[in-house]
């Protein structure tokens, strides 16, 4: 799942996987969010889930992001949801971490470079970040109260949206396609519990732009979300308190 032979120098450092399905204007920012990034040790593994034209069909102009060496492109057309385009992306992912975009969203410059160094500092095999919420007329930041959560806070305050999390790769890890909903909370804590982590730092700052879209759907159907919970809470009994859970 390739378009050129990487470049000599042996395996990235960073994977960064970016699902994409028919949004080829907002991947295009997506994409330039990456490639700016002040950590340049990456590859960047662009999932193409598109119904309609495969990205190495396009003449939209995003031919030009594709000749960069650091860019793969891994086809995924029969993927039937985000958590199973992540894991095309894991399934073939070179770099020591892993982090991820969806193809509406963007980093910020120094997304990358700062959780590495929180990460090195820390030794810690999971990081977060903060981000900004792009809403109608405002904005709103979040997870850039504290520097690390802990135990109760992993399940109560942490926000594991995908691109928030930069994580050592971890072979036999991988996102539940079954989950309609509360498939990053559960992929996460996964993650947790394979690297036995009770404390994850954070670095409590935005590192990533959010921006809802007007088609996306709010899920009002609890079920999915209660089932990743439980799920959730089966991996460590004994690591939230009672109240928490």
């Amino acid at each position: 799942a390739g378009r050129r032979p990487r470049q000599a120098g042996g395996m990235p450092l960073v994977s960064v996987i970016l699902p994409t399905c028919d949004r080829p204007l907002l991947l295009a920012r997506a994409v330039a969010s990456v490639l700016a990034q002040t950590e340049r040790d990456f590859e960047l593994l662009v999932v193409d889930n598109n119904r309609g034209a495969s990205l190495g069909a396009r003449t939209d102009g995003s031919e030009q992001w594709q000749e960069d060496r650091r860019v793969r492109i891994v086809a995924a057309p029969e993927a039937r949801s985000a958590a199973a385009a992540r894991n095309a992306g894991l399934a073939v992912a070179d770099g020591t971490w892993v982090t991820y975009l969806d193809d509406d969203d963007a980093y910020r410059p120094d997304k990358i470079a700062r959780q590495l160094e929180m990460a090195r500092a820390s030794k810690a095999p999971v990081v977060l970040c903060g981000a900004t919420f792009h809403l109608r007329g405002r904005q709103r930041d979040v997870q850039c109260g504290s520097p690390q959560w802990r135990n109760d806070e992993l399940l109560l305050n942490a926000r594991w949206n995908t691109p928030l999390l930069l994580h050592r790769r971890a072979a036999g890890v991988r996102f539940d396609p079954e989950l309609s909903a509360g498939e990053d909370a559960e992929f996460a804590h996964r993650m947790l519990a394979a690297f036995a982590v009770t404390v994850v730092p954070v670095v409590a700052a935005p590192g990533v732009d959010i921006y809802p879209q007007a088609e996306a759907r709010v899920n009002s159907n609890p079920a999915p979300v209660m089932r990743a919970a439980a799920r959730i809470l089966a991996l460590r009994p004994g690591l939230f308190s009672r109240r928490a859970r």
